[in-house]
């Protein structure tokens, strides 16, 4: 039911199945990561997300194919996972240019990721058009900072 993508009863199946976490589900659940439906690539993200580290790869594989909205809950569940990994691709998928909340949203999961390889980048957002992105940018800066100093003691 969920692969067909016939609306609210695709993702009334992604919902049933990412609440019962069951594990045959999962590669079904991945390749709805790209679905074009976005409320079921949104359930399909939080519910991979909330696996951890054992999707990691899934998730960011589907980053730049998926909707706007599952970029948005993707992103959001990779700072939720905390793996380093993720630093790099984010750091090129804020260079490629997003919506002002795809953007905001990516520059707070890696402020929260604390790798001090986003700080340049995030720099370059701090005086930006748009106030709720400098605002998060100054937020990841301090965050940034604050890791770095962690980091030092």
């Amino acid at each position: 039911m969920m692969c067909e993508q016939q609306g609210r009863r695709s993702w009334e199946a992604a919902i049933i199945l990412s609440e019962r976490r069951d594990k045959r589900a999962i590669e079904s659940m991945k390749r709805m990561l790209t679905s074009k439906h976005p409320v079921l690539g949104q359930i399909v993200a939080e519910a991979l997300a909330a696996y951890g580290n054992d999707h990691f790869d899934a998730l960011l594989e589907a980053l730049p194919n998926s909707t706007y909205l599952t970029q948005i809950t993707i992103v959001s569940g990779l700072e939720r996972i905390h793996d380093q990994r993720a630093v790099a691709p984010l750091i090129a998928f804020l260079q490629a240019g997003h919506n002002s909340i795809l953007t905001y949203t990516t520059i707070r999961t890696l402020g929260a990721l604390g790798d001090q390889r986003a700080v340049d980048l995030i720099r370059t957002f701090v005086n930006h058009d748009d106030a709720h992105i400098a605002k998060h940018a100054r937020m990841a800066l301090q965050q940034l900072e604050a890791a770095s100093k962690n980091l030092e003691e």
